[in-house]
Formats: structure tokens, sequence, C-alpha cells
């Protein structure tokens, strides 16, 4: 596996970490346009790859993996973030 070694493997993680926080983004800001779907899409194959990530990270760079499970944590929490002031009652 020459093209997986050194350098390459961290630039890899850190281009998966960072696309996958922009995915997180766009989901959220994406909400009540024509758009939505596919950022929403976009964002579980992101989801997906970020989760894979941390799986390879702990064969190949043992000391990356808690940036990649980190990542993961903030794209669930920014993609199921409510703000605002609203306060509803959920309805089972």
């Amino acid at each position: 596996m020459g093209f997986l070694e050194g350098p390459a493997i961290a630039w890899t993680i850190v281009s998966i970490q960072i696309i996958g926080i922009v995915s997180a983004c766009l989901a959220r800001f994406s909400q009540g346009c024509d758009c939505q779907t596919a950022c929403q899409g976009l964002f579980f194959v992101c989801l997906s790859l970020v989760a894979c990530s941390s799986v390879v990270s702990l064969h190949f760079e043992p000391d990356c993996w808690l940036t990649s499970g980190t990542t993961l944590a903030m794209m669930v929490i920014v993609a199921t973030f409510q703000g605002g002031r609203r306060r509803e009652a959920v309805a089972w």
C-alpha cells in the first residue's frame, strides 16, 4: 500500500473531517430549501465516511481516532440541534 503511507493517511483523514463538518452545516442550513434532500443525502454519506475513518485511523494512526470520533459527534450534534427560543411540547 504505497499510496497510504505517512502524510497521505493524515491528510486523507483531515480532509474527511473537514468535508464531514461542512456537510453537517449544509444539512442544517438547507432546511426548507429545494436542496434539502440532496444535502441530507450528502450528510449521511459523509457520516458513514467519518465513521469508517475512525475505524481505519485506529489501524493506521492510533493517535488520530479521537479526532474522527470527535468529528462524528460534532456532526450529529450540528445536524440535530434545534436552536432558537421556540418552546413546543413534544407530541408523541
